[in-house]
């Protein structure tokens, strides 16, 4: 007879699981993540098919606060990106679950909830269903022909080899799309399509709302030449608002903007800037503005916007007006105002009403040009120029330079928030210890915020001047920039620099 306590020893030891609660301090989504462009079932289902692949910039603003994935080792996301409709299929894996200690600060990361609350219905979770999808989705470009207006159409030809082409081709159709009325449910659920993909590379896109009546789409698209069963595919979108301008007129502001990184680097963004500038003369749209550009969405906008001023007569009379004052006011040692040089009301109407350029704008162009003109003179002009540019930045900055009380004293300090910290400042009176404050209202960006309360009671005045001479720098550079592209440009066109 066998004891009890026998019976138990003769059993087999169960394996005992064993659990890690070793510390998770999460993966970055972005690195985690690849979106990967397809047309066919064919790209999915075969491993030897190059398709275009990369991955998001901005993922981590779907994964909480700490904006990372938590509970896994080895995280690899495959987003499947269907090249017009914009569906997607996501297949995840990852080498190992981790476990976390009681009441550990994170918990593991739902990836299936999260990715099903980002793309919504454009989701389709059974790869069966999203292969039928792409045999069967061929007729999309009838329905949005249907529903668009074609406003732009242009091919790579050899004229244009410097152009980096898709699959090292230059033989490609590209045009451009104008949704005006995107209130059809159909329009509205791939115009919705679009938000993930804002979210995901635009860094300070929010959600719009889709039954706003006043939103249009331009659709950047393209296609291979070699075959009529070509696909296509967008490769690039802008969205934007139409402000009623009193009293029958309109102001198109640019407000999201995103070409897919496969295909930056091709003009395409400089088409769908293009079409808008010319949709906006036909329409006689008062002008257009943009909604917080990105630093390389402003230097391609002042390129182009240069380049236009470069050749209309109005604004070369007044340039070289302006570049003549400009010398004789280094010789004689006055160029303390900056009124002189700058574009006169007339000419601020005239390019409005010509090229929709906004007065704002206008003056960042007008640095430039004058800086094309004056960069190879003697180093007094071109000191003459940077005082000059520099007291147009402290007009910008401080306000209206008649009212020398303005500001005296004040520093803004912008304030980050969870709603849109482009709307929250903290303004500081600060005093020095001679008594004389700042020279005037100084507005520095969220990241250099943190540095700049620390020094402040170091020395006040000192720091304000620092950072207007970082924004003064920063202005130089992006001059610089934007001056070297357009000579780039003139060059590649055949064209060159017209001495005034």
């Amino acid at each position: 007879m066998v004891s009890k306590d026998e019976t138990e020893l003769a059993k087999p030891a169960k394996r005992q699981r064993k659990v890690s609660f070793s510390e998770d301090s999460g993966m970055d989504p972005n690195e985690c993540i690849s979106i990967r462009i397809v047309s066919s079932a064919h790209e999915v289902q075969s491993g030897e098919i190059k398709v275009q692949e990369f991955s998001p910039n901005f993922a981590e603003r779907f994964f909480g606060e700490d904006g990372k994935i938590f509970g896994y080792k080895n995280v690899k996301i495959i987003i499947w990106l269907h090249a017009l409709s914009l569906h997607v299929h996501v297949e995840i894996s990852h080498a190992e679950e981790l476990q976390h200690a009681k009441g550990g600060e994170h918990h593991a990361t739902n990836l299936e909830n999260v990715f099903k609350d980002i793309f919504g219905a454009s989701l389709i979770e059974d790869r069966a269903l999203f292969l039928e999808l792409l045999v069967s989705y061929k007729d999309s470009m009838d329905f949005l022909h249907q529903h668009g207006k074609r406003v732009a159409a242009w091919n790579l030809s050899e004229q244009e080899k410097w152009i980096k082409a898709p699959n090292g081709s230059s033989d490609v159709s590209k045009e451009i799309l104008l949704l005006e009325d995107l209130t059809t449910n159909e329009l509205k659920e791939w115009h919705a399509r679009f938000t993930p993909l804002a979210l995901m590379f635009i860094e300070d896109a929010t959600s719009i709302d889709l039954n706003d009546p006043k939103w249009e789409v331009y659709v950047c698209l393209e296609k291979a030449s070699d075959g009529l069963d070509s696909p296509w595919r967008m490769v690039g979108f802008c969205r934007v608002y139409k402000f009623f301008k009193y009293p029958d007129s309109s102001r198109l502001r640019v407000s999201q903007i995103l070409v897919l990184p496969p295909y930056q680097g091709m003009q395409n963004g400089f088409h769908i800037l293009e079409a808008i500038y010319k949709t906006a003369v036909e329409r006689g749209s008062f002008e257009v503005t943009m909604e917080e550009p990105s630093n390389d969405l402003q230097v391609l906008r002042e390129c182009m916007d240069t380049v236009c001023l470069l050749s209309f007569d109005p604004a070369r009379q007044e340039l070289r007006s302006a570049l003549s004052k400009l010398k004789m006011g280094t010789e004689s040692g006055n160029t303390e105002s900056f009124h002189a040089w700058m574009p006169s009301p007339a000419l601020n109407e005239e390019v409005r009403q010509t090229f929709k350029i906004c007065k704002s704008q206008l003056r960042y162009c007008w640095q430039v040009l004058m800086y094309l003109h004056v960069k190879g003179q003697s180093e007094k002009v071109i000191s003459s120029f940077q005082s000059l540019l520099a007291w147009s930045l402290r007009h910008e900055v401080f306000g209206n330079s008649k009212s020398a009380d303005v500001g005296k004293n004040k520093l803004l300090l912008d304030v980050e928030n969870e709603y849109d910290s482009s709307r929250t400042f903290v303004m500081f009176k600060v005093k020095s210890s001679s008594g004389k404050g700042t020279n005037g209202i100084v507005k520095i960006g969220g990241q250099d915020s943190e540095h700049l309360k620390e020094a402040i009671d170091l020395d006040p005045k000192g720091n304000a001047e620092n950072a207007f001479q970082e924004l003064l720098n920063e202005r130089k550079e992006e001059i610089q920039e934007v001056a070297d592209k357009v000579l780039q440009y003139l060059k590649l066109t055949g064209a060159s620099l017209v001495e005034l």
